[in-house]
């Protein structure tokens, strides 16, 4: 029993153990300032426009007309250290402007109305034509670019209880490049 204990100590210290990842990927959350400075936390919440992308149905709790205009300047930067060559390689380093705007309008006591358009993807990675892992990973340019337009309208039931309904318009652009693979998959892009 007490061999029981310790092992589930040793295992409960170990989840404990922060872990450092770092990632990369395309995905963009900079759908709002406010939203973006509480980590995310902000479906609940409705006191700002950007509530169209996180909860449509609390524009209701806004009074009057709202207007939010943002962009959001990334860079990201990424490099390769092969475990064969020990050759470290960095991509381009670029900086991605994602913008955002809302709009909300209380129509009746119970309708509100909106619009949004937002990015949720909008980066690229960028490698050298000759770098190593160019046959592996899937190429030297990844980019993935959307503009989403999205009408909103909100039904106020009571006081506690509100609906939405909406639609994504969206336009994505999708470029990926490989040199040095079967020319039929060297270069692909769509729109």
């Amino acid at each position: 029993m007490r061999k029981a204990r310790i092992a589930f100590l040793y295992v409960f210290m170990i989840l404990l153990v922060p872990t450092f990842v770092f990632a990369n990927g395309f995905q963009i959350n900079e759908q709002g300032s406010k939203a973006l400075g509480m980590g995310g936390a902000f479906v609940a919440q409705a006191n700002d426009p950007s509530a169209l992308y996180f909860n449509p149905a609390g524009i209701t709790q806004l009074e009057r007309a709202h207007l939010s205009l943002g962009v959001s300047p990334i860079t990201p930067r990424a490099s390769f250290e092969s475990d064969v060559t020990g050759k470290t390689t960095d991509a381009d380093v670029n900086t991605f402007f994602i913008p955002n705007f809302y709009y909300t309008m209380k129509n009746t006591e119970k309708i509100s109305t909106g619009l949004a358009v937002f990015s949720n993807y909008g980066l690229a990675t960028e490698w050298p034509e000759n770098w190593e892992g160019r046959y592996v990973t899937g190429g030297t340019k990844a980019e993935i670019i959307t503009m989403t337009i999205n009408p909103n309208i909100a039904y106020k039931i009571n006081d506690k209880i509100s609906v939405a309904a909406g639609v994504d318009i969206q336009n994505m652009d999708i470029t990926l490049k490989n040199i040095g693979t079967l020319p039929f998959f060297s270069q692909y892009h769509t729109k």
